[in-house]
């Protein structure tokens, strides 16, 4: 059970777009508005996790 938490909580926190970031990813939000400069910071996110669903 605590992996698949912690599978979700990557998805919500990485892959997942949100609303309130203009329905962008966090790590796009971050590439485009210059918080980061170079996608090396998130090296995990190739989509390592696949979802069978998404809810968004």
């Amino acid at each position: 059970m605590r992996n698949y938490s912690e599978i979700w909580m990557w998805m919500y926190n990485n892959e997942r777009p949100h609303k309130s970031l203009q329905y962008l990813t966090p790590r796009d939000f971050l590439l485009k508005y210059g918080k980061i400069k170079i996608q090396k910071i998130f090296p995990h996110s190739n989509k390592i996790f696949t979802a069978t669903t998404r809810n968004y």
